[in-house]
């Protein structure tokens, strides 16, 4: 009986234009993971929004050149300087994220 109806197994069909339903717009991808995914796996399109990115870039040149001995031992002092900062940044992060978590434990 369901073959007189026109029942086919498989992915179901657009009654209209003969195409699969699953089908991206724009690339003609069949998605077999999701019914109706928002973004496409192989182009990325998405039929319910758009996307616009705009970048904008300049060449940055205000860094001091190292034209000497004295400027090379700045630098690296500022460089170490720097490295000792970020060192005890991420220590106080991981000892906060530690306490963070302790206190969710327990409440």
């Amino acid at each position: 009986m369901p073959a007189l109806l026109g029942f086919r197994p498989g992915p179901p069909w657009s009654m209209f234009r003969g195409e699969n339903v699953y089908q991206c717009h724009k690339c003609r991808s069949i998605n077999y993971d999701g019914k109706d995914p928002f973004l496409c796996k192989a182009c990325g399109f998405c039929k319910y929004a758009k996307f616009e990115l705009t970048l904008s870039a300049k060449p940055c040149c205000t860094v001091e050149p190292v034209e000497s001995e004295e400027d090379r031992k700045k630098a690296v002092q500022a460089i170490n300087g720097f490295l000792e900062k970020a060192g005890r940044l991420q220590c106080q992060v991981a000892y906060t994220r530690c306490v963070q978590l302790y206190l969710e434990f327990i409440t």
